[in-house]
Protein backbone atom coordinates (compact mmCIF):
# COMPACT_ATOMS: atom_id res chain seq x y z
CA UNK A 1 0.00 0.00 0.00
CA UNK A 2 1.21 3.73 -0.94
CA UNK A 3 1.37 5.72 1.75
CA UNK A 4 0.55 10.04 1.03
CA UNK A 5 0.91 12.67 3.42
CA UNK A 6 -1.52 15.83 2.63
CA UNK A 7 -2.96 19.11 4.03
CA UNK A 8 -6.74 19.48 4.17
CA UNK A 9 -6.37 22.68 1.53
CA UNK A 10 -4.34 20.21 -1.11
CA UNK A 11 -5.70 19.69 -4.26
CA UNK A 12 -2.71 17.72 -6.12
CA UNK A 13 -2.45 14.37 -8.26
CA UNK A 14 -0.77 11.42 -7.37
CA UNK A 15 0.67 8.68 -9.75
CA UNK A 16 0.29 5.58 -9.70
CA UNK A 17 3.32 3.85 -12.09
CA UNK A 18 2.54 0.08 -13.57
CA UNK A 19 5.29 -0.11 -15.87
CA UNK A 20 7.19 -2.99 -13.99
CA UNK A 21 3.51 -4.66 -13.64
CA UNK A 22 2.64 -4.51 -17.06
CA UNK A 23 2.87 -6.89 -20.09
CA UNK A 24 4.94 -6.04 -22.78
CA UNK A 25 1.79 -5.37 -24.61
CA UNK A 26 -0.82 -4.38 -21.91
CA UNK A 27 -1.78 -0.74 -21.63
CA UNK A 28 -3.61 1.27 -19.29
CA UNK A 29 -7.07 2.00 -21.01
CA UNK A 30 -9.19 3.14 -17.81
CA UNK A 31 -9.20 4.38 -14.16
CA UNK A 32 -12.29 3.97 -11.66
CA UNK A 33 -12.05 4.93 -8.27
CA UNK A 34 -14.50 5.78 -5.78
CA UNK A 35 -13.93 8.21 -2.63
CA UNK A 36 -14.55 7.65 0.92
CA UNK A 37 -16.84 10.66 2.75
CA UNK A 38 -14.59 13.53 3.28
CA UNK A 39 -12.30 13.44 0.62
CA UNK A 40 -13.21 14.02 -2.98
CA UNK A 41 -11.62 12.65 -6.29
CA UNK A 42 -11.53 15.31 -8.38
CA UNK A 43 -10.04 14.03 -11.83
CA UNK A 44 -8.52 10.85 -13.45
CA UNK A 45 -6.26 10.55 -15.94
CA UNK A 46 -4.15 7.71 -17.62
CA UNK A 47 -1.07 7.35 -19.88
CA UNK A 48 0.13 4.02 -21.21
CA UNK A 49 1.75 3.06 -17.82
CA UNK A 50 0.57 5.52 -15.52
CA UNK A 51 -2.18 6.43 -13.99
CA UNK A 52 -3.12 9.65 -12.23
CA UNK A 53 -6.08 10.55 -9.26
CA UNK A 54 -6.13 14.22 -8.26
CA UNK A 55 -7.67 14.60 -4.92
CA UNK A 56 -8.90 17.58 -2.56
CA UNK A 57 -9.92 18.08 0.94
CA UNK A 58 -9.97 16.08 3.69
CA UNK A 59 -9.88 16.76 7.99
CA UNK A 60 -6.77 16.85 9.72
CA UNK A 61 -6.15 13.80 11.97
CA UNK A 62 -8.13 11.49 9.29
CA UNK A 63 -6.84 8.55 7.51
CA UNK A 64 -8.62 7.98 3.95
CA UNK A 65 -8.02 4.33 1.91
CA UNK A 66 -8.84 4.51 -1.45
CA UNK A 67 -8.85 1.23 -3.96
CA UNK A 68 -8.51 2.82 -7.70
CA UNK A 69 -9.25 -0.25 -10.12
CA UNK A 70 -6.75 0.35 -12.95
CA UNK A 71 -8.27 -1.34 -16.24
CA UNK A 72 -5.82 -2.56 -19.28
CA UNK A 73 -6.30 -4.45 -22.42
CA UNK A 74 -6.11 -7.45 -20.57
CA UNK A 75 -6.21 -7.22 -16.95
CA UNK A 76 -7.87 -5.23 -13.92
CA UNK A 77 -5.41 -4.21 -10.92
CA UNK A 78 -6.28 -2.85 -7.55
CA UNK A 79 -4.22 -0.47 -5.85
CA UNK A 80 -4.62 0.88 -2.24
CA UNK A 81 -3.72 3.88 -1.32
CA UNK A 82 -3.35 5.56 1.99
CA UNK A 83 -4.01 9.24 2.40
CA UNK A 84 -3.04 10.92 6.10
CA UNK A 85 -4.31 14.28 5.86
CA UNK A 86 -2.45 16.61 8.67
CA UNK A 87 -2.52 20.20 8.99
CA UNK A 88 0.94 20.68 9.72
Amino acid sequence: MKVFMKQPKDHLDYEIDLTDWLGEDDRIQNVVVDAPDGIEVTSTGYSDTRAVIWIKGGTSGVEYKLSPLIYTNNLVKEVDLLFIVEDF
